[in-house]
Order: structure tokens, then C-alpha cells, then sequence
């Protein structure tokens, strides 16, 4: 064996790319990478991408070191990826890159010798970065290319090849690189530096040095990276994100690997969405549970550690107050309208009968029905091959930026939701997608959707379905209610519309905190309806 440093210099005689791109064993490079990194290239001697943990939270943007002796450490490690984007811009300069991937011209890397193999393999990707750089030069993080960085080969914090840690601390420890300080533009100052690990204290900075805003951190059952892309829960939690930054608060979305990262001291207020994964909210934080679906599997004991409680059902809102002594809200859920709105270009092109989801390995009971009821139904999503004729599968999967065309272009968007959902009355978001698009939207029998004003119909059993079918005109609204429908939707049941409300409700919480008062709710059932 040569070691990476060797292998990488026998390797760099023979490209013939403009750029070469070093990684070490357990990164993954995730997709569009190359299209930010380049343009990140332009003026800066090397580049790396943002680089996250397996928990999804930060592993690195760079590497800083503290005053004093010392090796360096990861910027930003275990903070939510958001804090890598608080400048603003899609590039931060950062006085060293990171060991785990570096991105240079290859005319560059080899004019430096590229890797260092006195460094043994560890270490010598940072040591290439201050190379390429010298004292003036530029290294960057583009912060829209990233990379996952596998556990089994942690980061460098000298406890891996201690040896070669103290050589590069050595060779580097009089550089003035080190002296800038890349915590301003991220809108963070140092507090202290704290040991094992090696990490640094920070606090929140608002701009032009002001009083930082008050920063939520929205807390969900998704996996990390691109499994996560397949949640619901996922896309909620962004959009409710952007709606509450609109009202000028700041926001992180936790995962629910990262429910318990280090860095969360620096949260002001912990909002779970509860769905799948439970989430134990920090004592000393100002604390609210949404439960958006899957209450069967919520318990009192669990909601009582929060000051606030809604539910998307007004029915199981009021049932667990009176049944469990606790105050819980109402807050249905809602839709994005900057998305979900009219597409009239577009209506009357797809589908006559729609499904879009994934079969959850069940033939699930509104799919079922439509093929018992002989309806020429259309489908869109995965695991169906072993229920229907794969004829009927058109995609297997859809962008959830195509969702609103998709939905308009049909004549009946068919929904269904989990039985605890249907029973318990939480009605699931893709009603006030669909309805918000104005698309006419037949489901099972679950309670509340009166609030769609007739443009969402509910059934019982495959005739009953088959009925509403052979006569849609006659079973929904006529163009002009559909549009007044579709127009109050988007504006009563909106992402922004509920953010505001959880805002009037954090703030309830945070001055009963101050006052002493202990845990603030909404006082009696329904309490917080919407």
C-alpha cells in the first residue's frame, strides 16, 4: 500500500480535467455538487463543499482554531446546516479548509506538490488548502455543494493520527491566517471554548450587530439526506420555516437524528411537529407540540412536558383535553399557496381519476376501492407493482414542485389517510394542497373537511365512491365557488396564517416563563383553533 498523499500524487500526472477534486474514503458527494462548486472557484485558490454529519447537522464549513497551541477545529460542527447560510451568500471564506474534500485547479495542486505524505493520510487535504493559499490567498466553502461525511471516519480533531495533527499544528501554528474571524459573517460571536471535544461556545448576533431575533428550532421524524426527501413531514416543516421567517423570526429544522445535537442552547423556542417520532423537549427551553398525524401513538405523559399543545383535529383536540386534564388546542394543517394555487393552462389535461402516494406496503383502501368501483384510475407513486396492473403506475415518484400542476390538470384527485388519521379526525395537508389548486378532491370518511366548502367530498365503500364519480359536476361546485373556495383557502389555512397564530402562542409562553407563571396553555379546549 502507497497511502492516499502517494497514491494522490501518482494519480494527479495523469488527469487531464481543469479541476481535480480530492475526497477521502466516506464522503458522499451529493448531487450538484460540480454546478456550485466551480463558480465558488473563481477567485479563490481551493474550495470545499459544506460538508454534514450522518445526523444531517453540520460537520464542517472550514476549519478554525482557536488562540494558543493547539490543532485546529471543524466550523460550525453540530450546528443545524441553516447556520451555514446565515451570511446570506452562497460562498463563505474561511482561513482553512477541511481534510474530508477540497476542490483546486489541477495546473494548482500540482505546482504544490499535491498531498503531503508526511501527513500520513490525515490532515494533508487541510495542509494542501494553506498551500495553495499561502498568507493572502482565498479558500471558500460553497455553501449550496454538499457532501455527507460518514461516521466510521470522524473528523479531524487530533485523536485520529495524533502524530500527524501535532505536525500540521506545527507547521501552521504562526500563520495569520488564523487571525481572521469567520464567526462575524455568520452573524455568531465566541462565548468561550469548551474541551471534549474541542469546540467553541457561541452566541447569536442580529444584524449590524443588533439584538439577534427569536430562533426557532422545528423538530421532525425525518431521516437525514435524501431519504428525508420523500417525507411529507419534510416539506412541512420548510414551508412552515419560511412562513415564520417572513415574520422576521429565525429558523433551523432538526431531523430526528439531530434532535439532541450540541449546539442546541442556542434555540429559543423547540416546535415539534410530532408525526412518527416523539421528540423530548429541553426543560429549559420554551417548548410547543403540533401533533399533525399519528395520535394514537401520542400519551399525556409525553405532551405534558410541553407549554403549548395543538393537534390538526378539533375532535381529538377537545377528546384529549377532557380525557387527559391538558388544555390542546386546535391548528389544522395548511398549505403553501406561493405553490398550491390555480393552474387554469393546465385543467382538464391529466387524469380524469388521480392518486399520488406511495403504497406503504399496503393496498391502501381508496386505490382499492376506485379498482373495486371499475374506475379508470391513474396512479403516481411507489410500491404498487405487487396491488395493481404496473400500467397503471405512471411515475414512481414526483417532485414536490410538480404537485400543483399535476393536481390541477386532473378532473378528481382521489386521498385517503392512515386509519388513526381518518378515526381521530386530522385531516392530511394534501386536502388543503389540492383544494388551495382549486382540484375537485374525493377522500375517506374523515371529519372536518366542511371547512372545503363542498370542493372535498367524502365516501364510504366502493359504490358510494362510484357514485360520486358518475356525476362530478353534479357532486362538486361550479367554477366561481370553486375559485372563492380555492381564494380562502390560500389565505385562512396558509403556512403564514398558521405561523403567526404559533407566534401569538410562543409568545404567551416566553412571558409566562419570565413571570414565573411555570408552563403557559391555551386554556380549555380548542382553545387555539384556526
Amino acid at each position: 500500500p502507497v497511502g492516499r498523499a502517494r497514491a494522490t500524487g501518482l494519480a494527479l500526472g495523469q488527469l487531464t480535467g481543469d479541476l481535480v477534486c480530492l475526497v477521502r474514503a466516506g464522503v458522499r458527494l451529493e448531487p450538484g455538487w460540480v454546478g456550485a462548486v466551480r463558480p465558488a472557484l473563481e477567485g479563490a485558490a481551493a474550495v470545499q463543499p459544506l460538508l454534514l454529519a450522518e445526523s444531517g447537522s453540520l460537520r464542517s464549513v472550514g476549519l478554525v482554531r482557536e488562540p494558543g497551541p493547539g490543532t485546529p477545529v471543524p466550523l460550525l460542527q453540530d450546528h443545524p446546516e441553516e447556520d451555514g447560510h446565515r451570511g446570506g451568500g452562497t460562498v463563505l471564506d474561511v482561513p482553512c479548509l477541511d481534510d474530508a474534500a477540497l476542490v483546486a485547479r489541477t495546473t494548482d495542486v500540482r505546482r504544490a506538490g499535491g498531498p503531503d505524505p508526511d501527513l500520513l493520510g490525515a490532515w494533508d487535504l487541510s495542509d494542501l488548502s494553506l498551500r495553495l493559499a499561502g498568507e493572502d490567498g482565498t479558500l471558500r466553502c460553497a455553501l449550496t455543494a454538499t457532501a455527507t461525511v460518514g461516521e466510521p471516519d470522524p473528523p479531524p480533531d487530533g485523536g485520529g493520527d495524533r502524530a500527524a495533527g501535532e505536525r500540521f499544528s506545527r507547521r501552521w501554528a504562526g500563520s495569520p491566517r488564523w487571525s481572521g474571524d469567520p464567526w462575524s459573517s455568520l452573524r455568531l460571536q465566541v462565548v468561550r471554548w469548551d474541551d471534549r471535544p474541542r469546540r467553541a461556545r457561541v452566541s447569536r448576533v442580529g444584524v449590524d450587530g443588533g439584538p439577534a431575533p427569536r430562533r426557532w428550532a422545528i423538530r421532525t421524524g425525518t431521516p437525514p439526506g435524501r431519504a428525508g426527501l420523500s417525507w411529507g413531514d419534510l416539506h412541512f416543516a420548510r414551508a412552515l420555516a419560511a412562513a415564520l421567517e417572513r415574520l422576521g423570526q429565525e429558523v433551523v429544522v432538526d431531523g430526528r437524528l439531530a434532535h439532541d445535537r450540541p449546539t442546541a442552547y442556542l434555540d429559543d423556542v423547540v416546535l415539534a411537529l410530532r408525526g412518527v417520532v416523539p421528540v423530548r423537549p429541553d426543560p429549559a427551553t420554551v417548548s410547543l407540540c403540533w401533533v399533525i398525524s399519528h395520535p394514537r401513538a401520542v400519551t399525556a405523559e409525553e405532551l405534558s412536558r410541553f407549554d403549548v399543545v395543538v393537534a390538526a383535529s378539533g375532535p381529538w383536540a377537545h377528546a384529549a383535553s377532557q380525557r387527559w386534564g391538558l388544555a390542546v388546542g386546535t391548528l389544522l394543517q395548511c398549505t403553501d399557496p406561493d405553490r398550491f394555487a390555480p393552474v387554469p393552462e393546465v385543467a382538464g389535461t391529466g387524469p380524469a381519476v388521480l392518486f399520488v402516494g406511495n403504497s406503504r406496503n399496503v393496498h391502501r383502501p381508496v386505490v382499492r376501492d376506485a379498482l373495486a368501483a371499475g374506475v379508470d384510475l391513474s396512479l403516481h407513486g411507489s410500491g404498487w407493482e405487487r396491488f395493481v396492473d404496473p400500467d397503471r403506475v405512471v411515475a414512481r415518484y414526483v417532485p414536490n414542485a410538480e404537485l400543483p400542476r399535476l393536481y390541477a390538470s386532473c378532473g378528481v384527485l382521489l386521498n385517503d389517510h392512515w386509519e388513526d388519521m381518518r378515526d381521530e379526525g386530522f385531516m392530511s395537508n394534501r386536502l388543503f394542497d389540492a383544494a388551495a389548486v382549486g382540484t375537485r378532491v374525493v377522500t375517506d370518511d374523515v371529519a372536518g373537511t366542511e371547512v372545503f366548502s363542498g370542493l372535498v367530498r367524502t365516501y364510504r365503500g366502493a359504490h358510494e365512491l362510484r357514485d360520486v364519480l358518475d356525476d362530478v359536476d353534479g357532486a362538486f361546485p361550479g367554477p366561481e365557488q370553486t375559485a372563492a373556495v380555492s381564494a380562502r383557502v390560500r389565505t385562512e389555512h396558509s403556512f403564514d396564517a398558521r405561523a403567526r397564530r404559533l407566534v401569538e402562542l410562543a409568545d404567551v409562553a416566553v412571558a409566562a416563563r419570565r413571570e414565573g407563571a411555570g408552563r403557559a396553555r391555551p386554556q380549555g379546549p380548542g382553545a387555539a383553533m384556526q
